[in-house]
């Protein structure tokens, strides 16, 4: 049973740096590529920075998962 926990433990450590690294691309595209591009100005009023970082990072999540 405590192996078990320790391997449950481990998996949703690496899920959760597997997400921070996710989020952390989807940081670097929106600063590097989608602020510069003049893309967020458009849906700025709509949605804030943070929120839309977690939207990048799902959509990378959602099809990108095989390249991370």
């Amino acid at each position: 049973m405590r192996k078990r926990l320790t391997e449950i433990a481990y998996l949703m450590e690496l899920y959760f740096k597997r997400q921070t690294r996710i989020r952390n691309i989807a940081s670097i595209l929106f600063s590097s590529i989608i602020y510069p591009l003049g893309l967020y100005f458009g849906i700025g009023h709509l949605i804030p920075r943070d929120q839309l970082v977690y939207y990048i990072a799902g959509l990378i999540t959602l099809f990108l998962p095989p390249l991370l």
